[in-house]
């Protein structure tokens, strides 16, 4: 518990930081009319956090945002809904740095979330636990 209240404070340290009016928001109660939106800070549970300054990695390559991350949406009613973001920067030491987005999908009630790009693998993770839009 103590953990996880560190690991909130901790995100909204960083997002306080952050100019511009922004709030963090439970992303997977976000509808259409909040899109398309400026991305300031990604959250994860394990205290990761993904800004234009900080990257986080999985494996290989590491992720971060830049000035014209986007995040938007799509829905087709009974099939899924999507959120993703991009442009985003990856970065692998033997691929270098390149262009790619973050998706999280919901599909038969389960949200299943990656990140890819031209040259970048689909790379599946955890799902964010926030989301910093402006």
């Amino acid at each position: 518990m103590k953990r996880s209240c560190a690991v909130s404070v901790a995100f909204f340290i960083v997002l306080a930081a952050t100019t511009g009016t922004a709030s963090s928001q439970d992303w997977k109660q976000l509808g259409a009319s909040e899109f398309p939106a400026r991305v300031e800070a990604i959250g994860f549970g394990a205290g990761s956090i993904i800004t234009d300054s900080k990257r986080v990695s999985w494996g290989r390559w590491s992720v971060s945002l830049n000035e014209r991350s986007i995040a938007r949406y799509g829905h087709i009613p009974g099939q899924y809904t999507r959120i993703w973001i991009d442009p985003m920067t990856c970065f692998n030491e033997i691929s270098g740095e390149r262009e790619c987005f973050m998706t999280f999908i919901l599909d038969s009630g389960r949200w299943h979330c990656a990140f890819a790009g031209n040259g970048v693998p689909q790379i599946d993770i955890v799902c964010p636990t926030e989301l910093k839009l402006r």
